[in-house]
């Protein structure tokens, strides 16, 4: 029975550990009978590991001891680190642990703490699935990326699609369901990969997400012809916007972008006019040290819920299941 719970999150399934939870609980059952003093068996690794499948070696703990499992998220680029141990009454409310943790700032990371009494108990929990349906996920979602440099490699491209390719995975596509808009943004000038009606059907769409291709030009970006662009052409009738169906608006940019001041009408004026196309304004922000503009484009969300921070494109195939629970929500 779990005792301590801090923080859960979605992890991978641990079905792959009954095989060694029979032999580990012989082992124990083996332990106890020659050894009072040893109560439980339980999983037991000195360094963290990002996959908790690595850590598979185990140990008799103490009597009194709990099997403890130590979860620590990211909050940079999102990724979990995890430290698995015999743990004391001390240990399960969240005191120091029995070894090291490393060298990581650990100011930077979510840190959960769960202990349980059963044997080889310390692993995460199964994922919880998100099911969604077309009631329940009938959206017109527009995504604008900003159309950078970076992009031009190919393992990043490759990670803006795995995104996208998990978002439409986990959503029905269709006039009764979800459909989506994608153009990339370098300054003023749009590049329109396609409306939100051009394909209604998930293999359509997702064949359009695999030959999707952004030039890679630039930096800067015209936040008025943003805004303009989404009000005047994306979100209309003529590029299939249903007029009884929410939208959905996302916003993907660096960290260190750089805002067009030309023709810019301020921060207040543009949050207004977003919040009347919609009430799901999301922004991801990739990179570190955000700068100014940066961080009032990260004011344009929703609330603080929908502003997903990553390090490095790599990260973004990690967020595809917060997308879907932010625009099926």
């Amino acid at each position: 029975m779990w005792i301590q719970r801090l923080f859960i999150a979605a992890l991978l399934p641990v079905a792959a550990f009954s095989q060694y939870a029979d032999v580990g609980t012989q082992a124990h059952q083996l332990r106890r009978q020659s050894n009072p003093d040893f109560a439980l068996t339980c999983y037991h690794c000195e360094v963290s590991v990002l996959n908790f499948k690595d850590c598979n070696s185990t140990k008799a703990c103490e009597q009194g001891n709990q099997c403890l499992l130590r979860e620590m998220m990211s909050t940079v680029d999102g990724h979990h680190d995890y430290l698995m141990a015999c743990g004391t009454a001390y240990d399960c409310d969240g005191g120091e642990m029995p070894f090291p943790v490393g060298k990581r700032d650990v100011n930077r990371r979510n840190i959960a703490v769960s202990c349980c009494s059963n044997n080889l108990c310390n692993t995460p929990p199964p994922p919880t699935t998100v099911h969604t349906d077309p009631a329940a996920c009938m959206r017109d979602v527009v995504l604008i990326v900003q159309d950078s440099r970076n992009l031009t490699s190919t393992a990043r491209r490759v990670a803006l699609k795995a995104m996208l390719h998990g978002i439409v995975d986990a959503v029905h596509i269709g006039t009764d369901g979800a459909l989506l808009e994608l153009s990339f943004i370098e300054g003023n000038k749009m590049n329109h990969q396609w409306d939100l009606d051009h394909y209604a059907n998930k293999k359509a769409l997702q064949s359009a997400i695999s030959r999707m291709n952004p030039d890679g030009h630039g930096g800067v970006v015209d936040i008025n012809a943003t805004l303009t662009y989404i009000r005047d052409v994306a979100l209309t009738s003529r590029n299939g916007d249903r007029p009884n169906v929410p939208n959905d608006i996302i916003i993907m940019v660096e960290s260190q972008i750089h805002v067009n001041a030309s023709s810019f009408q301020g921060w207040n004026w543009t949050e207004q006019e977003l919040r009347k196309l919609s009430g799901d304004v999301i922004v991801i922000e990739v990179g570190t040290n955000e700068g100014n503009d940066a961080h009032q484009i990260a004011n344009l969300a929703t609330d603080s819920n929908h502003v997903i921070k990553v390090a490095d494109y790599l990260a973004l195939q990690n967020i595809s299941a917060r997308l879907v629970s932010l625009l099926c929500s």
